[in-house]
């Protein structure tokens, strides 16, 4: 049984893993590369030192995804590689009943409106991610069902032609989230969403339209 200090440094180390990953996160969803690499190889590169044995064991897998992730050469593998990651610590989580704790009555409702989607599109995502993390089914599919039957956003000044192509790919993915059910299937989906997203918004960027 684990002793007070190793719980101490357990929960220190998932606390460096939670923000790291939410960190890769939102720089796969901005299209920030080199940023979504920086933090792969942060999270590869944290040590081991005051983890117990068994921990130790673990986390290599964990270390595999990140380095993943470091060596991105693009968005989409980017967003793969964080939803590799996902999956690993869901794994872990669930082989040790570990990971954040959530009171699905809990989750929040939201209401769709058309000068919020950006807003909406984070609380998505972040639902889905800590459904994944967490091993709650309510929580990831709550954040699935919010991006599949709505439209992605308005455009200032104008949405570009490719956008429709983008918005069917974004429905179509979420759809096939809320019939996934198991690990591997949504980690593989979830990261091709997050490389829909950080792609969508470099071309929005390219074009001078500004996404809300």
């Amino acid at each position: 049984m684990a002793n007070a200090e190793d719980s101490a440094a357990v929960h220190a180390r998932m606390a460096q893993h939670l923000a790291i990953t939410a960190a890769a996160r939102n720089a796969v969803i901005t299209g920030n590369l080199d940023e979504a690499n920086a933090q792969g190889k942060l999270l590869r590169h944290l040590p081991l030192d005051g983890l117990p044995q068994n921990w130790q064991d673990r986390l290599s897998n964990l270390s595999s995804a990140a380095r993943d992730l470091e060596a991105a050469p693009n968005i989409a593998m980017a967003g793969l590689a964080v939803g590799e990651i996902g999956q690993t610590c869901s794994a872990c989580h669930l082989a040790t009943s570990g990971g954040p704790k959530i009171d699905g009555s809990g989750i929040p409702p939201q209401t769709w409106t058309t000068d919020s989607h950006m807003p909406q599109h984070l609380w998505a995502s972040e639902w889905m991610w800590l459904g994944m993390l967490a091993n709650n089914d309510e929580a990831f599919l709550r954040g699935a069902k919010t991006l599949s039957d709505e439209p992605l956003m308005q455009v200032a000044p104008t949405r570009p032609e490719w956008f429709a192509e983008t918005e069917a790919e974004v429905h179509r993915i979420a759809k096939e989230m809320q019939a996934a059910s198991d690990l591997p299937a949504r980690e593989a989906l979830y990261g091709a969403l997050l490389a829909q997203c950080g792609t969508c918004h470099m071309r929005l960027e390219t074009d001078g339209a500004t996404p809300r």
